[in-house]
């Protein structure tokens, strides 16, 4: 009677528990503590395609594939501890297809609390596994665009630079030696042209290697002031008739931490904002002022202005103005928010205040650097000034050029035709030979060589005792980048970017050669007229 009575109950509970389990879509598999299969509900039955009646009583190793070692390490441990596991994994689909699956398994307890099975709820991985594929396929298909992308952009800068480079080296020529004004103004808009295609070639691929991460920058603490006092002087030459340049430097002995070259180009590009916007020309103003821990420098300008809604739009990727010069100028839209990434590189901020028909004043600016100031007459490698007028840095100096694959020994020969001698190599060998036997005061290594040694020679160069100390500068298409922080590695003391302009060359020339003449005061302002 107590057997009949004990079974009756087994029974029941097994009636209860399949009309709990057996007809829910989630598949649930329980089995006793040998592997023997207690339960096979429908959704089991569904997702590996075995019937219930085929399952029943068999050992559940027929869905294990034999490679998963961790099955029985799992359920020991569920039994030992008494706890759930989640775990993912693989299982046999009746046709023999392996389904990738997330199994729990609970421990099933007596009223003594000791484990008589282990239940399992199974859920099929298959849509989302495929899923994932395809978006992991998307993801690489998507690095293989940027991929190719990036690496189209640095072709078409190679490309491209090397005829630019001999049209804006010939239009120097063609301006240094031209009969009369009208022809060196042509000479000089074909130059502004050629520098006016660079500087967007040179900013789109900027936004690549800051949207991939590979845009290398150089901080170090520099004098705001002089830094800024260069780079309007390295514009002055190029602004347009109708125009004047002024300067306003406030910031005297603030130093700030930045890559001196990027924030050269900030300035260049907010100058040439501001006399693209300005069709009737007038006043550019520049200043600089400290404000709480920070430096601010501004960019104003007598153009056509900016309203509150364009306002919160320039600096987005290829916005413009719709109104004023914009169109007729031409431009890609890119130059504003580079220099809002580029200053986000270096923990600043930019932001624009003005009103329609009433001129824009542009600010960005940039942390103080916790380094006390240089001391007076003591410079930190930018911002040097060119020599006084009627002087040369070169003049009455010994060069030596390592050429290039575009030659820029008659262009040189022009530009420094004041200096006491010029030499030329065309190998490495030469240029090795030459330096060792002439010991020039200055060396320019064009890195196009034909033989590519030019990064050899100035490594051999910065090697040897008898040459380490002649001053070197490296000549390159490739910009500031990679290349002059190879080169300031090698201890090479300057760079000069190809096309080269006759003032940024006369400036770096000047501080690479600076102990060769006594230091001019600078001027507290600037103040010169375009054209």
């Amino acid at each position: 009677v107590q057997n009949a009575r004990l079974h009756d109950e087994e029974k029941r509970s097994r009636e209860f528990l399949n009309s709990v389990v057996g007809d829910t879509s989630d598949p649930i598999i329980i089995t006793s503590q040998d592997r023997t299969i207690l339960l096979w509900n429908s959704g089991a039955e569904e997702l590996y395609g075995y019937s219930e009646s085929e399952t029943l009583g068999r050992k559940i190793d027929f869905i294990v594939p034999e490679d998963d070692a961790r099955q029985k390490g799992i359920v020991g441990r569920v039994t030992a501890e008494g706890v759930p596991v989640t775990y993912e994994t693989r299982r046999r689909h009746k046709d023999g297809l392996l389904i990738p699956v997330t199994i729990t398994l609970s421990p099933v307890q007596d009223e003594r609390g000791a484990v008589v099975a282990i239940a399992g709820i199974h859920k099929d991985l298959s849509e989302w596994k495929r899923a994932e594929r395809a978006l992991q396929e998307a993801k690489e298909e998507a690095e293989a665009a940027n991929r190719a992308k990036s690496a189209f952009l640095s072709n078409l800068n190679h490309e491209l630079r090397s005829p630019l480079n001999v049209v804006t080296g010939l239009s120097d020529i063609l301006r240094l030696q031209a009969p009369d004004g009208e022809t060196s103004r042509i000479a000089q808009r074909i130059r502004e042209a050629g520098e006016h295609m660079l500087r967007l070639i040179e900013d789109l691929l900027d936004l690549d290697r800051i949207s991939t991460g590979k845009l290398g920058l150089q901080p170090r603490d520099a004098a705001i002031d002089p830094l800024v006092r260069a780079a309007v002087e390295a514009r002055l030459p190029h602004l347009p008739g109708g125009f004047t340049l002024e300067t306003d430097l406030g910031a005297e002995g603030c130093q700030v931490r930045c890559d001196p070259t990027r924030i050269r180009q900030i300035l260049i590009n907010l100058l040439d904002n501001a006399v693209k916007y300005s069709p009737s020309g007038g006043a550019i103003r520049v200043r600089t002022e400290r404000s709480g821990g920070e430096v601010w420098i501004s960019v104003k300008d007598q153009g056509i202005g900016i309203g509150p809604e364009e306002a919160r739009l320039i600096f987005q990727r290829f916005a413009q103005l719709e109104s004023g010069g914009a169109h007729r100028e031409g431009g890609l839209g890119i130059g504003l928010h580079l220099v809002q990434q580029l200053l986000a590189l270096q923990g600043g901020r930019i932001w624009v205040e003005g009103a329609k028909g009433a001129g824009s004043t542009f600010f960005f600016s940039l942390p103080l650097s916790p380094q006390a100031a240089p001391p007076a007459g003591v410079g930190n490698g930018e911002g040097a000034l060119p020599a006084a007028d009627g002087e040369e840095p070169w003049e009455g100096a010994s060069v030596l050029v390592l050429e290039g694959q575009v030659p820029i020994q008659g262009y040189l020969r022009m530009l420094m035709r004041n200096a006491g001698r010029l030499l030329s190599a065309h190998t490495e060998e030469e240029g090795l030979e030459a330096a060792r036997k002439e010991r020039p005061d200055l060396i320019l290594v064009d890195l196009e060589t034909p033989q590519a040694g030019g990064l050899r020679l100035l490594r051999r160069l910065k090697s040897l005792p008898e040459t380490r100390g002649i001053p070197a500068v490296a000549v390159s298409s490739e910009g500031p980048g990679g290349e002059k922080e190879h080169c300031q590695g090698l201890g090479v003391e300057g760079f000069v970017s190809k096309p080269i302009d006759p003032v940024a060359f006369r400036l770096e020339i000047s501080r690479v050669l600076s102990g060769r003449r006594e230091k001019k005061t600078p001027p507290p302002s600037l103040s010169a007229r375009g054209g």
